[in-house]
């Protein structure tokens, strides 16, 4: 399932980035906790993650060579209010795209 730009508008973001490329772009990801997502060309959502204990930029540093990195071409991360508006909103958008790689 494609990215639904709606899911910008969740309460439980407090701030988000435009689509990137990967891994272009990564060093523009903030050290802030929150969820981020691979996507491919067409915007199909690949895998939605959570930054843990660390930033999401060295998060999303941490997916190279993973199975999702070879296939994706965009990101978008997520700032959240906290650690538990992150997994909240992880785990309602693995159940909403069910990404390849979750």
């Amino acid at each position: 399932m494609r990215f639904d730009l709606n899911d910008l508008n969740d309460a439980r973001v407090a701030d988000s980035s435009f689509e990137r490329y990967y891994p272009a772009d990564v060093n523009e990801a903030p050290d802030a906790e929150g969820v981020y997502v691979f996507t491919d060309k067409t915007a199909e959502v690949l895998y939605a993650g959570k930054s843990c204990g660390q930033g999401l930029k060295a998060e999303i540093v941490s997916k190279r060579n993973s199975s999702a990195d070879r296939e994706a071409k965009r990101f978008r991360w997520f700032v959240t209010k906290s650690d538990a508006d992150a997994e909240g909103l992880k785990t309602d958008w693995v159940a909403k795209y069910t990404p390849k790689f979750n």
